[in-house]
């Protein structure tokens, strides 16, 4: 016994197969997404009158959410702001102490000079006698 298909035979039986496999495969992404939209229905019903409270309150929340973003760049824009204003304030507080620091070692300089002239001046005076 001999059996011979043609190639047109050949390739309406591909196709045939190819149909089939593409209507499994829709028929079970079909049973899978309605059980997907089955178990979110459940869901928003066992939720319901948690919805159904949370949802008036968006806007407030939503308002609320503004204001305490508005309240904390506010505060962030005065801490930067006094950030800035100590840094000066601690700038010009350590270049006062440098100058202050090096007219007292001038100072320190100028007195040593002066005792150490005295004590020549009397040292000279007790060499003398």
């Amino acid at each position: 016994m001999q059996i011979t298909f043609t190639v047109y035979e050949l390739a309406l039986f591909a196709i045939f197969m190819l149909v089939s496999a593409i209507g499994v495969y829709l028929f079970l992404s079909f049973k899978n997404f309605n059980r997907m939209v089955s178990q979110v229905a459940q869901l928003l019903d066992r939720n319901k009158d948690a919805l159904n409270q949370t949802i008036p309150n968006l806007q407030q929340i939503s308002n609320d959410l503004a204001v305490i973003v508005q309240d904390v760049k506010n505060g962030v824009q005065q801490a930067s702001h006094a950030v800035a204003q100590i840094s000066d304030s601690t700038a010009e507080t350590v270049l006062t102490l440098s100058k202050t620091a090096d007219y007292v070692s001038t100072y320190a300089v100028v007195i040593a000079e002066v005792i150490k002239t005295i004590l020549n001046f009397f040292n000279q005076d007790a060499k003398r006698k």
